[in-house]
């Protein structure tokens, strides 16, 4: 029996040799269309890629790829998740899609509560999902911070740090312009 590279190949050719659906091959040959794509999530992918639109092989690839990526979204961090929801935008698996973004939000909403640092905050900031919860969490309290600063400030130096620290277009960073504009430029 050959490895399942070289048999993938050969059927993918037999079938453009033929002109046929690569189903079809598979299934005259005997083989299983849940055999063709029982391995890792690359494979699994390929094998949804590969099979003709709208055909059992595809569905079948469909569930087996939506199953893994399910359960691999219970063992993996931040990035991991932000991989599988990709994966899932791309094949437009949209449970997977949204199982994904949500557990995503998730984790990285941990972090951001967890920053203690501008540093971590920005490192938090940077892993949440784009109009997700943790990234409006992760701008919030950077703008707190920067207000704190504000508060404290007395030197125009320090305004300026914590204008410097606001995130961009947020009312924190109106607020530290004006601030510095009524305090040290408006006389």
């Amino acid at each position: 029996m050959k490895d399942t590279k070289e048999m993938k190949d050969i059927v993918k050719n037999l079938a453009k040799l033929l002109d046929v659906p690569i189903w079809l091959v598979k299934e005259s040959v005997g083989i299983k269309l849940e055999e063709c794509h029982s391995g890792s999530i690359e494979e699994v992918k390929m094998a949804y890629l590969d099979a003709d639109k709208g055909s059992e092989e595809e569905r079948t690839a469909q569930e087996k790829l939506k199953m893994l990526l399910l359960n691999q979204l219970k063992n993996v961090g931040t990035k991991g998740m932000k991989d599988i929801y990709y994966i899932a935008k791309e094949l437009e698996i949209y449970e997977v899609e949204i199982a994904a973004f949500h557990s995503w939000d998730e984790l990285a909403m941990e972090y951001v509560e967890k920053a203690q640092t501008d540093e971590e905050l920005k490192l938090a900031y940077d892993n949440t999902p784009k109009n997700s919860n943790s990234r409006r969490a992760a701008i919030e309290k950077k703008s707190k911070w920067s207000l704190n600063d504000l508060k404290q400030a007395k030197s125009l130096d320090e305004h300026i740090r914590a204008c410097k620290r606001a995130p961009n277009n947020s009312e924190a960073k109106r607020v530290a312009i004006r601030h510095i504009f009524e305090d040290f430029f408006e006389n």
